[in-house]
């Protein structure tokens, strides 16, 4: 009984001694880069309830596993499930030594170093291939390893500028703006700067802006007008910000922006049926609510308008047209009767061209309103600019012009009216004259 009693205990001692020796030899192994050899003895040691308790152990580990897991020659399958165990053990070392007291011993510190170094290559290469959610991720933890050195001062950096960039840069080609503000701030908070940083600021600016957050956004033009004065963004985007609080601004933009859908260059685009006629409704309105807002600055709604007008009375003129053609056709076509006259025009033909004639002039008459309505804003304006003078001209000019139609089509039935319309001819020619 003693034998055995005896025995067991010398078995249960020597397996103590045994194992202390192990992780001694193991460090021995690491510190002189016999990785290889260390895995074996690592693995075995792992294995042992008592010695997982040590934080020695799993910082060995994450060290000999990320070093294996870049081997050229580990098998590629292997490669994935080595660094995956490599930063699993290191996150347990950093669990089990929170004041990270081993990293004042080089022996433990290559773990973090090539944590590091194949997140960052791994960033790299997911950035240049535009694989922007690999790149991210990578970066992303780049940033926290390095993080981790500096706090440790095993290396000097306070802040690994590069990785926290392109971790930022990959949000923002992932559209992720939150964690690209996130990385972003954190550099231009250390007042990292210079001409590859510009888009950075910018995008600070902009991101504060949709946020509708004033003091940010005003802090970041403000930095980015100081950094970069020669660049014409901070300007720009700040006229911009304060344009989207300015009613006179969201109405006149509205109106051409819906002008523009309602004209576009191919004729295939052009809005038809109910959703021309809102869109049209829209426009007007917010043409019209320039007017209320800024008086003084309604010329060129106005002129929007009188140009929506003339494009109206184009298409319906288009129609009188092609229905004139049709009345012709049917005349050549048509045999004479006894006498040798030909027969009437049809009484569908006399009252379809009449109600498009009533239509074009209802919006030749809107257009001349409109015109006279941008004439009188822009009349009294001190000075103008280029845009608006070139537009005053174009008033004047569409004035003259339908008032000598008017003038024309009612000489024979209304003399009186068409004294009125040739009196105004005169007015806006003699006015067009003078516009400089």
């Amino acid at each position: 009984m003693k034998r055995l009693f005896l025995a067991g205990s010398v078995a249960f001692l020597s397996l103590g001694f045994v194992h202390a020796q192990d992780l001694d030899a193991i460090k021995t192994q690491v510190l002189l880069r016999q990785y290889k050899a260390a895995k074996g003895p690592l693995d075995k040691a792992i294995t042992v309830e008592k010695l997982t308790k040590k934080p020695e152990i799993w910082a060995l580990r994450a060290t000999v596993y990320s070093v294996l897991a870049e081997d050229s020659a580990t098998a590629k399958d292997q490669q994935d499930i080595l660094r995956k165990e490599a930063i699993t053990s290191f996150n347990k070392y950093k669990e089990l030594d929170p004041k990270y007291a081993l990293m004042a011993d080089n022996s433990y510190t290559n773990g973090p170093i090539n944590l590091y170094t194949a997140a960052f290559k791994k960033g790299v290469a997911g950035f240049n291939t535009k694989s922007w959610s690999e790149a991210f991720t990578n970066f992303e933890a780049a940033v926290d390893y390095a993080d981790f050195l500096a706090v440790t001062k095993i290396i000097s950096n306070k802040m690994d500028t590069t990785s926290v960039l392109y971790a930022g840069a990959s949000a923002q080609n992932l559209k992720d703006d939150d964690n690209a503000m996130k990385y972003f701030t954190r550099l231009t908070d250390a007042n990292v700067a210079g001409k590859e940083y510009e888009f950075m600021y910018q995008f600070l600016a902009n991101y504060y802006m949709n946020k509708k957050d004033n003091a940010n956004f005003a802090k970041y033009i403000k930095l980015g007008r100081s950094l970069y004065p020669d660049s014409k963004y901070f300007p720009a985007v700040e006229e911009d910000y304060a344009n989207s609080k300015d009613e006179y601004y969201l109405n006149m933009k509205e109106g051409e922006d819906l002008f523009a859908k309602l004209y576009p260059r191919d004729d295939k685009d052009i809005p038809q049926g109910d959703m021309a006629v809102e869109m049209e409704n829209k426009m007007v309105a917010a043409f019209n609510k320039v007017a209320i807002v800024k008086p003084e600055k309604a010329g060129l709604a106005f002129t929007n308008l009188g140009n929506h007008y003339i494009n109206k009375s184009v298409a319906i003129n288009k129609k009188i047209n092609e229905l004139n053609d049709e009345i012709k056709a049917a005349n050549k076509n048509a045999k004479p009767d006894k006498t040798g006259k030909l027969p009437p025009i049809s009484k569908e033909f006399i009252a379809t061209r009449g109600g498009l004639n009533t239509e074009y002039h209802a919006y030749t008459d809107k257009a001349i309103a409109s015109y006279e309505k941008a004439a009188d804003a822009f009349g009294k304006k001190a000075s103008l600019e280029n845009i608006e003078k070139q537009s005053f001209k174009n008033s004047v000019s569409f004035l003259i012009d339908l008032n000598a139609e008017k003038k024309s089509y009612t000489a024979k039935s209304n003399p009186a009216e068409s004294a009125k319309f040739a009196a105004a001819e005169k007015k806006w020619s003699d006015m067009y004259s003078k516009i400089k």
